[in-house]
């Protein structure tokens, strides 16, 4: 992901962190979107192979199996915006954190955004 902010968003310099999680989110879906197989059609097995998947078990038509779900947008955003909020997902512009979602930026050219997700170990 491209983690320049650009200049395109509302409010540009001074746009809202929930605008640059929005932006962040549908970039990251779009790329996905882009990346995702198309479907090929029907996907052909012949007897021998048909017969060596019985054999072991399993029948398998490769990743496509099942299509990938529909991405619905605004289950993502309310998602990504409640990590935030719960501070499961840490926002930096620049070198700086954010902490709330209605805080107005003071972006530069080139000012960059990067997102750490915080994730529990195990103890012992």
């Amino acid at each position: 992901m491209n983690d320049v902010i650009p200049d395109s968003l509302p409010s540009w310099p001074n746009p809202k962190v929930e605008d640059v999680i929005r932006h962040s989110v549908l970039a990251e879906i779009a790329a996905y979107r882009k990346r995702e197989p198309k479907d090929p059609g029907p996907i052909w097995l012949d007897l021998p192979q048909l017969q060596n998947m019985v054999q072991a078990g399993k029948v398998r038509f490769g990743s496509l199996d099942l299509p990938a779900p529909e991405i619905d947008e605004n289950f993502v955003l309310r998602a990504a915006n409640e990590a935030f909020k719960d501070q499961i997902v840490l926002m930096f512009i620049d070198e700086n954190q954010v902490t709330k979602l209605d805080e107005i930026l003071d972006l530069k050219p080139n000012s960059r955004v990067r997102y750490i997700k915080l994730t529990a170990l195990r103890g012992y």
